[in-house]
């Protein structure tokens, strides 16, 4: 599967977990995580009900790790 630019991005920006603020990139991760690409959870963050709210927390699934660090590995040994 070949990825956007605009998806590689986001998926970078969550490797770690990240609340997500932006309709964007929610509605990108919710199609990410139709292939397993990463798991949607509840919101890390702690705000009072009354402030703006994240849609949802989010991080990258062991699938899309493994598939960075082999496609990453290649291209080193490629240069080397």
């Amino acid at each position: 599967m070949k990825l956007a630019q605009e998806t590689r991005k986001i998926l970078k920006q969550i490797k770690n977990g990240a609340d997500i603020w932006g309709l964007r990139e929610a509605r990108i991760l919710r199609e990410c995580e139709k292939d397993g690409l990463v798991e949607i959870c509840e919101s890390q963050a702690d705000i009072p009900g009354e402030q703006r709210q994240p849609y949802f927390g989010c991080i990258l699934t062991a699938k899309r790790t493994r598939s960075y660090l082999k496609r990453r590995n290649r291209c080193q040994k490629s240069q080397s």
